[in-house]
């Protein structure tokens, strides 16, 4: 028998012999399997058995193990053993910590064979192959034959070997063996791997790439939770594809179209939300902001987005755009009513796993089937009422991330017009400003946060010469109530109307606001024609779009005029034509004698212009 007394020379010898033709014929067998337990049978002299169990020090297995010796694991990526054994003062070696799934080395010492019975959990069946020879747990039944359980590692396996360094014909629960893999793999081995299928070309890469990704979503719900989804089918689909949504979960299917493949944790969530919860009703703010959570932490696991910055940068930002209340978020309508609600429900989940911890989403799940209603489900499992988690919620949410109030209106001109293209601001803070412009019906709707202690001052721009001149038309306190300044030698005054309509009217001294429109003697539009507003230190061009507009700001005393081709008229040159002259108060009086120019306006905002047709008859 073999014995590693010199630590050096024992590992290389045991190095050898594990790859060599001929190692020790002393096979563990397993006595007894409980489901929750097993026990190995241990022979004197070296052993190879599973670790089943938490993660745990080292020290452990010799507590378990009162004859054990010294304790060989095998570092997949370093290729090379590490080990630990007991001495007067303590434990000792560069093995540390023992994980399951890992096969280990056992020289057990005496002249007996020991039962060895310890816990068996879930986590032991997830082996994360390395390139090389790995060590690994069999985590299934007893008796399988060895064939049968590595079928799914096709291209993978190279060689495997068991205590005798031959072929293994069956496999032992809580055994370990040798394997040589190709390539890198997390394998699952207590359920088949979901079925995937490919609609729509992909390349053998990407192929490759997707399934490798579904492997690392299966090892981290493995890892954290000891679950996986068994007879899940998971269909990708290019861009295109008719039918089919961007990501989705329905009857044991993960539905994933590109460009939305990175949906497949947070899809994956939700088959395991569905598995532990046996497919009992629970409202959307908890179905969706635990899957965001559990994907965000997947990414974070893998290295390519930590769970911090992702909650400062998409969480926070994106829940301040959704003004719903928690308590009103029970439904997927509601949810997707406008973005930011799967945010919301996000930072809901984070807050609820910082006051009863982070297992307690799993187990609201797993014991929602004992209750009738979900709300008693929740306060059984988390120690509070929904009553009192909303409001302590929506404390939490206006410190970190205060939602957003909408407020909307409509904006006219000096005659009662619609004006569009305003700009329009809601400014909580110095530089805090959310803005936005009118359309072409002067309407506008703003979103802005809630503030615990300022009042949201709402600005209108009233940039005809100056754009950044932005004037205060009144103020919104946290009960919702505009409160208008109207001071009138701003030149605006707007109505106290609530936050959904606020009307806001610009006076001629603010703003003059000169719309009209340029035609043809029959009718037809005059584009790209040259329309100048002019006045003393002032001037503005444009061009009449295809329609034959122009939309012009002016203040004070205007000239309107337009840009005249030399071959339109008999004329050497081309020149600029007075059309009109607009006073401060915004009347407008046609230019006489135009030579065949027409002008007629019933205000400012309604200026028709109509032109002759090209020609040198009358030269």
């Amino acid at each position: 028998m073999l014995r590693a007394r010199t630590v050096c020379a024992g590992i290389a010898a045991l190095l050898a012999l594990a790859l060599a033709a001929a190692l020790l014929p002393n096979a563990p067998t397993a006595a007894a399997d409980s489901g929750d337990a097993i026990t190995t049978e241990l022979q004197p002299g070296l052993n190879l058995a599973g670790w089943t169990q938490p993660e745990t020090p080292v020290a452990a297995i010799f507590d378990a193990i009162p004859r054990l010796i010294y304790v060989y694991a095998w570092d997949p990526d370093d290729q090379w053993f590490r080990w630990a054994t007991l001495t007067a003062s303590g434990v000792v070696g560069d093995l540390e910590v023992l994980t399951p799934g890992m096969g280990l080395w056992l020289d057990v010492g005496g002249e007996e064979a020991f039962a060895w019975t310890r816990p068996f959990i879930p986590q032991t069946g997830l082996a994360s192959l390395r390139e090389g020879w790995n060590l690994i747990v069999w985590a299934g039944d007893s008796g399988v034959a060895a064939s049968y359980a590595l079928r799914h590692l096709d291209g993978i396996v190279a060689a495997t070997l068991n205590a005798a360094s031959r072929e293994p014909a069956t496999l032992t629960r809580g055994g370990a063996f040798w394997l040589k893999a190709a390539a890198p793999k997390q394998w699952w081995q207590l359920n088949d791997p979901p079925r995937i299928e490919f609609v729509g070309h992909f390349s053998p890469e990407s192929k490759e790439q997707l399934r490798a990704q579904v492997d690392d979503v299966i090892a981290f719900f493995v890892r954290r939770f000891g679950l996986a989804v068994p007879d899940l089918t998971i269909r990708y689909a290019t861009a295109g594809t008719q039918g089919m949504v961007c990501g989705g979960y329905a009857a044991k299917v993960i539905y994933l179209k590109e460009p939305c493949f990175r949906a497949v944790a947070h899809e994956y969530s939700h088959a395991v939300q569905e598995m532990i919860s046996r497919n009992r009703y629970s409202p959307a703010w908890i179905v969706e902001g635990v899957a965001n959570r559990w994907s965000a932490q997947f990414y974070d696991s893998m290295g390519s987005r930590s769970y911090e910055s992702h909650f400062r940068s998409t969480v926070i930002r994106n829940s301040k755009l959704f003004p719903v209340p928690l308590s009103e978020m029970d439904s997927h309508s509601v949810l997707l009513s406008e973005s930011g609600g799967y945010s919301v429900a996000h930072l809901a989940i984070d807050h609820l796993a910082g006051l009863s911890g982070e297992e307690t989403l799993v187990r609201y799940f797993a014991q929602r089937p004992a209750y009738p209603d979900w709300r008693v489900a929740f306060s059984e499992v988390f120690g509070l009422s929904t009553e009192a988690f909303y409001e302590s919620f929506e404390e939490y949410r206006l410190e970190v991330a205060p939602p957003s109030q909408r407020f909307s209106g409509i904006v006219t001109g000096p005659h009662g017009k619609p004006l569009g293209d305003i700009g329009i601001a809601v400014q909580t803070r110095l530089l805090d400003r959310t803005t936005v412009h009118t359309g072409a019906d002067g309407a506008f709707t703003v979103l802005a946060p809630r503030s615990l202690t300022d009042q949201r001052r709402l600005f209108v721009n009233l940039g005809c010469v100056y754009p950044t001149l932005w004037v205060e038309v009144g103020r919104i306190g946290n009960d919702g109530r505009f409160v208008p300044t109207n001071d009138a030698d701003d030149g605006v005054v707007a109505s106290p109307s609530g936050m959904t309509d606020i009307a806001i009217s610009l006076l001629p001294s603010a703003c003059l606001h000169i719309r009209g429109d340029v035609r043809v003697r029959d009718g037809a539009p005059l584009n790209n024609l040259s329309v100048r507003l002019s006045s003393v230190g002032s001037e503005s061009t444009l061009r009449t779009d295809a329609g034959g507009i122009f939309n012009l700001r002016g203040q004070g005393q205007q000239t309107l005029s337009i840009y005249l081709p030399p071959w339109r008229y008999c004329e050497a040159a081309a020149s600029w034509r007075t059309v009109g002259r607009i006073t401060s108060t915004g009347a407008f009086t046609p230019a006489q004698s135009l030579a065949g120019i027409s002008v007629e306006a019933d205000d400012i905002e309604s200026i028709r212009i109509e032109v002759p047709e090209a020609s040198l008859e009358s030269c």
